[in-house]
């Protein structure tokens, strides 16, 4: 069985410290990317800028199939909705979700390519055998604790659910990570999200669930299990601990080096006007295309 729920306060409600004088920190799945470049960083999780513009088209994309999903596998989890009603429903939110949450960086002719992607994989699982259990779920759980720290896990399950295939399938309650991808890419196991999912979960495996959002792709649905064994999940438990006490530290010592390797990893980064202006001319660049975001006293989010 999965851990019980819920599972945790809304991570603005954490502080630095408490009444112990305990350090506490909280690891999000995207805190070591957020902080592979120190200056990124610190721009994003310290100083916690947002761009003005929003977020990258990319990220608007993923958002707004992750919307669709919530609603059709919400209505899957709850009662047995006909199938066109579900989709109906699912597309109805997220019409409204790309103006709510002014994802207006997606134009409509992307936005509706993605709704019709979505209607796509539904008529393609539309005989599915996976029967959902939770759907973006936020989870906290403690990584490690003493007398010095107290770091907590935080992320959000995508999907958690039952194979209901006669000849087996996936055994038990599977996790699962749902990725858009704009390009064909193999599963990797090696990101964080996976392990933090099979590491609060306490389950040997976490399901790849892509979507590609190639127009002219012939084969855009793909599954994947990724095993995750009790001795690599503690491995990368020790790792991450260990990065957070470090990270940590550099942050209170004010040490946000830039890391140029790192630039162009998944694009432009969006701090890159930053960093290429004068060290004198930088704050107003700041001040001219960013906005301060919700206080955060966490890694990631």
């Amino acid at each position: 069985m999965l851990p019980e729920g819920p599972i945790s306060p809304d991570a603005q409600d954490l502080v630095d410290y408490n009444k112990e004088g305990q350090v506490i920190i909280v690891v999000h799945a995207n805190s070591r990317n957020d902080f592979s470049c120190m200056k990124k960083g610190e721009l994003s999780r310290v100083r916690n800028l947002n761009p003005r513009t929003g977020k990258p088209r990319r990220l608007e994309g993923g958002s707004l199939m992750h919307r669709l999903l919530e609603v059709y596998y919400q209505l899957s989890m709850w009662t047995d909705y006909a199938f066109d009603f579900k989709i109906d429903e699912a597309v109805r939110y997220g019409r409204y979700c790309i103006v709510a949450e002014q994802m207006n960086n997606l134009d409509q002719s992307e936005a509706e390519f993605i709704i019709q992607r979505f209607k796509e994989y539904c008529e393609f699982y539309i005989n599915d055998t996976w029967r959902p259990y939770m759907i973006e779920q936020p989870f906290a759980k403690t990584m490690y604790e003493d007398k010095d720290y107290h770091i907590i896990g935080e992320s959000q399950l995508d999907y958690a659910g039952i194979d209901t295939a006669p000849n087996g399938g996936i055994p038990g309650i599977f996790v699962a990570d749902h990725k858009t991808e704009e390009k064909a890419t193999n599963p990797d196991i090696l990101q964080d999200q996976g392990y933090m999912y099979a590491w609060w979960s306490e389950q040997p495996y976490v399901v790849s669930n892509r979507i590609g959002l190639q127009e002219k792709k012939k084969d855009p649905f793909h599954r994947e299990i990724l095993p995750y064994t009790k001795e690599k999940v503690q491995d990368w438990l020790e790792e991450i601990v260990s990065w957070a006490i470090n990270t940590d530290s550099q942050i209170k010592a004010g040490y946000f080096p830039r890391n140029f390797s790192m630039c162009h990893v998944y694009g432009l980064c969006i701090f890159a006007n930053i960093c290429m202006a004068q060290p004198g001319d930088r704050d107003r660049i700041i001040n001219r295309d960013f906005v301060s975001g919700l206080d955060r006293t966490h890694f990631g989010g």
